[in-house]
This record gives structure tokens, sequence and C-alpha cells, in this order.
């Protein structure tokens, strides 16, 4: 008898079999030289862990303080402009005298630059006398100036050095001001003066007085008292400020004449 050929129904059961079978293989069966169960990694040692948490720690601890410290500074530096900006309105209204917390708003390295001490109030702050205003457009500044270089002056203002020429007098004027580290404040930027470069006063009475720029120096700190007090015959203008910024070495020193 000859063998029976399968029908076409039972070829397709066939064939849908052989690839349910196929199917089933290959789910099960791991690729060539893998297991099927995921490989578990040994245990960290105890003591890289502590020393991995203790460098994350510390990580934090530098960025949470540095965060602090420009927070600190920005608030600072506001409240400091806010003052100084509160002293020119205050000269416009005729008023010439401020009070202020002798213990807030200290200037990084601002031993360097202060003369003298500041005058007490009784409510326990201390006294800014302000006795004029000083602009200079080349660098964009407009301060006012106070009596005195002293410490907690210049947290404000330019000062002027108490025993020199006043605005506008025969002899020299001597201004002091920070060389702050934040650009365009204070005296910030005083290395961009020239000679030729223009810088106004003006005195309480609102009188105004122009003088230029005919030299600027870089000195070491201790030949500045010399040079505040040598003799002139002219009306003469000192602005004085550390430089370089930060570093604080030398003395910048912008000397300028009355032209008007």
């Amino acid at each position: 008898m000859e063998p029976r050929m399968p029908s076409r129904r039972e070829e397709r059961m066939r064939m849908e079999q052989q690839k349910k079978k196929t199917h089933t293989t290959r789910h099960h069966t791991a690729p060539k030289g893998k297991t099927s169960h995921k490989s578990r990694k040994p245990p960290m040692d105890p003591k890289r862990k502590w020393i991995s948490i203790a460098l994350l720690a510390a990580g934090l601890c530098a960025c949470a303080v540095g965060a602090w410290m420009l927070l600190g500074d920005y608030f600072k530096h506001k409240a400091q402009d806010s003052m100084t900006a509160d002293m020119l309105a205050a000269m416009e209204q005729g008023q010439d005298v401020m009070e202020v917390d002798p213990n807030a708003n200290a200037v990084e390295g601002e031993e360097m630059e202060g003369w003298g001490s500041s005058t007490p109030a009784p409510t326990g702050k201390v006294k800014i006398e302000m006795i004029g205003r000083i602009s200079i457009p080349v660098i964009n500044l407009d301060m006012p100036v106070a009596k005195g270089a002293t410490t907690v002056n210049l947290r404000y203002a330019i000062g002027w050095m108490e025993g020199t020429a006043g605005i506008g007098e025969q002899g020299r004027c001597v201004l002091f001001g920070h060389r702050m580290y934040t650009y365009g404040r204070h005296f910030n930027r005083l290395d961009e003066v020239v000679a030729g470069s223009q810088i106004v006063l003006k005195d309480k009475a609102g009188n105004s007085y122009t003088y230029q720029v005919y030299d600027v120096k870089t000195v070491l700190p201790e030949e500045v008292p010399s040079m505040m007090y040598a003799s002139t015959s002219d009306k003469e203008l000192m602005l004085v400020t550390c430089t370089p910024v930060r570093v604080a070495t030398h003395r910048l020193l912008v000397y300028a004449r009355l032209v008007e």
C-alpha cells in the first residue's frame, strides 16, 4: 500500500506546532556564553562606602559655603550701595550727616586704606558727614565725599583726607576710595583714568569744580604720606586707592589740576 500523503490541513497544523516549539526554545534558552540569570555585583567594601559618603558630604558642604559667601557679598554690596544712594539723596535735600552701624557691611581688606577714626553718635552708631560729591564720567562714577578717610566712611563714600586742602582750595585735596572687587564699584575702575580725563567735585554749597588729570603713578604704601602733604602752588586733587585689585601691594595715585 502506498503511504498516504498528509492533507493541507494536517500540514498547516504541523507547521504551526513546529513554530510554537521553536518560539518556546528561543524564549527559554540563554544566548551562548551567557547565563539566564543576571550576574550580581559583589557587595561594596564598608570602608570604601564610608569614604564615598564622606567625600560626597564634603562636596556638598563646600557648595553650601560657596553659595553662602556669594549671597553674603551680594546682600552686603546691596546694603552699601543703598546707603550711598541715600547719602546722595540726603545731600540734594540739604542734609549732610548720616548715622550708620560701625559693625555693619565691613569691606574685605579695609584695614589697608582707612585713616583716622569715625565720630561716635549717642545712638551707638557713628556719624558720616558729607562734604561734597565726586563724578568721574570716564568710569561712570558718582559718589558722595565724606569728611575723613575712615574705615566706616569708605564703606559707603569716597573719603576726604583731613589736613589736606578742601574742595576747590589752594593746595592738594586728597581723596581715598576702596578698590572694590566688583567691577564699577567705588574706585574699582580708577586704573582706567588717564591724563586728560576730567574729574568734577561739588561742595555742600553746590559749587562745581572741574579738575583735569595730568599724571598717574603707582607707588609703595609707605610713600603715600609724603606725597599727600607735598607743597604745591596749584589747586590740585589726588585720588588714592589700592592696586592691583585683590593684591593691594601698591597704591594707585591719580593727580589732577583745577581747570574751571
